[in-house]
């Protein structure tokens, strides 16, 4: 799904790293003796795994929350977010591209949060949509794309 949402090689790494389990959680860096806590870096109630940090720890699961009512601002009806969702993308939603772009930017952003010792906030996320809208549309232009970039970020509301 990365490959077909975005162009940026660090989001598409990002989402190979998480599929294989290749990102660094707390429950690991404790086995190689790099931190002495394996609690959840946001909750500290459970050992962090990436299931854990990405989609079941309850700071995670309101954060995503507020990406489906940002959505919704978007005019992009979402119900609810499954973990396969989050994890894998949606294949199953008529703005498709745009989604799994968000959704996957979101998932960059949670873990980013993990390594800096904060909580993930919707107004963050939506500065950084922001400025990814305004970059490939300078690209888009420059390339003379913009019906492709229309048609992905054809209901992104700027805000």
């Amino acid at each position: 799904m990365p490959f077909r949402a975005t162009l940026d090689t660090k989001s598409r790494e990002f989402q190979y790293k998480l599929l294989n389990r290749c990102l660094v959680t707390n429950a690991f860096l404790i086995k190689v003796g790099l931190t002495s806590i394996p609690a959840c870096s946001f909750c500290g109630d459970i050992d962090e795994s990436l299931e854990h940090l990405i989609t079941s720890c309850h700071y995670s699961k309101n954060f995503w929350a507020e990406v489906i009512k940002w959505f919704h601002k978007q005019g992009i009806e979402i119900a609810h977010l499954s973990d396969k969702d989050i994890m894998l993308g949606i294949v199953r939603c008529d703005d498709e591209l745009f989604v799994n772009h968000v959704l996957l930017v979101a998932k960059q952003y949670v873990y980013y949060c993990r390594q800096k010792s904060s909580l993930p906030l919707i107004r963050v996320l939506d500065s950084k949509i922001k400025m990814i809208y305004q970059l490939e549309t300078i690209i888009a232009k420059s390339n003379n794309k913009m019906s492709a970039h229309n048609i992905k970020w054809g209901k992104y509301k700027v805000q």
